[in-house]
């Protein structure tokens, strides 16, 4: 079985016409199928290849990838923003990354999942403005041979059943007719409650007692917001625009604060891009909870993810008047690249204890 948004087949990546680049930025890596191809490239396009790819050493702990330019593009992006590999090589000769970028996959048991990362451009649009009747489109294939019967193959199974069965209670809350704060306070509560049926699977006992605060108070408290700022200004940075993003933000945090009404009435009309963000944190992250047993660190990264991207809307609301589709998706790309797509960065939100 296979099961990804309902928005996912209409993904084309839209090439120049895009005002980022998957090239920029990123140290590109290079799967082995790939690399073994280009070490046996002929021609004048091989001495430019040989130059341009970085191959560890027997005791490197890196990997194969492009050396990035001194503005840290990938050395194949030309002047046009095209790719002088898949000109003189073909789509089909490029790395693995590249080909399937903005892509994802997650395995299960018995399945696969898909989707598109919220740091590309035109993902990022597809997902703020879905508004399809089905979240997902799933896609019967032949029974996946069970790897095995002995007692762990049993637990892992029905963790992951288990897991399932939560998501869908999560996406049943979120397509429910309360607003957005009622929804994510319910889902914090919730959140202890999944952990302690995952943990009577897993230990035979539970450990989390239950909140006592409501999540939204918390978040919204200036103090605790200040220091959750903090909090992502001292992660690992990835580009300067976003660290001056986040010291602008709390500098201009109570007055920010005090607008958030106002905001919310301007921008009502398009508030259901705040639950398909939700969406999108929710089934990319809750199902890893399978790989380190922490189901309420997924649920509060989805939570503080949604309402961090919610804050610098109403800040470029407070400090531009408008926040136009261009800028939401520029904001939840610029989130995306510096916290979903740094593993510490993704892992330190999740086990933040601010809340």
């Amino acid at each position: 079985m296979i099961r990804r948004p309902s928005y996912y087949k209409k993904f084309k990546c839209i090439s120049k016409n895009c005002t980022d680049s998957c090239c920029a930025d990123w140290e590109i890596d290079i799967d082995e199928d790939t690399l073994d191809f280009y070490k046996n490239v002929k021609g004048d396009f091989a001495g430019r290849l040989k130059d341009n790819i970085f191959i560890p050493g027997k005791d490197d702990e890196e990997i194969p990838h492009f050396i990035q330019t001194k503005d840290e593009r990938c050395p194949f992006l030309n002047e046009c923003n095209l790719c002088d590999i898949f000109i003189n090589l073909g789509e089909e000769h490029l790395s693995q990354i590249c080909t399937h970028h903005p892509r994802y996959y997650d395995w299960f048991l018995n399945g696969e999942e898909q989707g598109l990362g919220l740091c590309c451009e035109e993902a990022a649009r597809l997902i703020l403005t879905d508004d399809s009747e089905n979240d997902f489109e799933v896609i019967q294939t032949e029974n996946q041979e069970e790897i095995g019967d002995d007692e762990e193959y049993e637990v892992q199974q029905a963790l992951e059943n288990l897991l399932f069965e939560m998501r869908n209670e999560i996406f049943d809350i979120l397509n429910n007719d309360n607003g957005l704060k009622m929804k994510i306070n319910e889902l914090w509560d919730k959140s202890v409650v999944y952990q302690n049926k995952y943990d009577e699977i897993l230990f035979s006992e539970s450990f989390e007692t239950a909140n006592d605060k409501v999540f939204t108070d918390i978040f919204f408290d200036y103090d605790t917001l200040c220091k959750l700022i903090d909090f992502y200004m001292n992660l690992e940075i990835n580009n300067m625009d976003w660290w001056r993003k986040l010291k602008d933000l709390k500098e201009n945090l109570h007055e920010v604060i005090e607008i958030k009404s106002e905001f919310n009435e301007y921008y009502k009309d398009s508030f259901e891009q705040y639950i398909n963000l939700l969406k999108y944190f929710v089934y990319r992250y809750f199902m890893k909870s399978r790989e380190d047993d922490n189901v309420t660190g997924k649920i509060k990264f989805s939570l503080i993810s949604t309402l961090m991207i919610y804050v610098l809307d109403v800040y470029n609301y407070k400090f531009y008047g408008r926040l136009t589709l261009t800028d939401q998706i520029n904001i939840c790309k610029l989130y995306s690249k510096e916290v979903e797509y740094d593993e510490d960065n993704e892992s330190a939100v999740e086990n933040c204890t601010l809340f």
